[in-house]
């Protein structure tokens, strides 16, 4: 059986292939946050059912800025900031911060936030 996919934001349910869904992604997005760097709190949820395969829950949280980059608003770090704690929060979290090879990890965003947090659910 193959994978079924489905997009589901704000009341909707899109149907989805493994193919289209970065498409149906960025279709959502525009939708959401405007065309450009909007921000949005409002989750999208992608459904992934296949027999097998166990329910589990990912969210894929946007990076948080440490430089004003021209077009976008002065207060993006702290909406994302208040996004991201929305996530981390929950005790059943399991946080798993993910950035290039070659950047010093003690200096980023996302690394302070989840050690200031909660020490123990660093990874």
């Amino acid at each position: 059986m193959r994978p079924k996919f489905t997009l589901e934001y704000n009341g909707k349910s899109v149907p989805t292939d493994e193919f289209h869904v970065a498409e149906a992604i960025i279709l959502a997005t525009n939708e959401i946050a405007g065309h450009g760097k909007g921000i949005s709190n409002i989750p999208l949820t992608l459904i992934v059912k296949k027999n097998g395969v166990p329910d589990l829950t990912m969210v894929d949280l946007p990076g948080i800025p440490t430089v004003l980059v021209h077009g976008n608003s002065t207060d993006n770090f702290e909406q994302i900031s208040e996004i991201v704690m929305k996530y981390i929060t929950p005790e059943e979290s399991i946080i798993v911060n993910v950035l290039s090879a070659t950047v010093d990890f003690s200096t980023c965003e996302c690394f302070k936030m989840t050690t200031l947090f909660s020490p123990s659910k660093f990874l």
